[in-house]
């Protein structure tokens, strides 16, 4: 479940001045926060990396995630290739950045 207000998803993520955290419920009906670190188009698909604010059981507490982005639900992405990918283009817009 995602709660992210009156905004759609999307505009969210893709918003730069957006830094608004995306609250989910987890599979033991946690709530967990995420920080948004890093959203882009790869291949057809959208996908973000994001990064739980509150501590969260069994991961570590500077983890980032990946997850594929639909009009309004996120999926986390298990397929090690894609995150590789997702992780690749964020640390290569890092270093344009800089």
């Amino acid at each position: 479940m995602l709660e992210f207000g009156k905004e759609s998803l999307m505009a969210i993520l893709f918003d730069e001045n957006n830094m608004q955290a995306i609250e989910m419920v987890n599979e033991r009906k946690e709530r967990v926060k995420f920080s948004q670190v890093f959203v882009t188009v790869y291949g057809e698909e959208v996908y973000c990396i994001l990064a739980p604010i509150n501590e969260v059981k069994g991961l570590d507490s500077n983890v980032g995630l990946v997850f594929k982005v639909s009009e309004e639900s996120l999926r986390f992405v298990e397929n090690e290739d894609i995150c590789t990918e997702i992780f690749n283009m964020y640390y290569s817009s890092l270093n344009k950045s800089n």
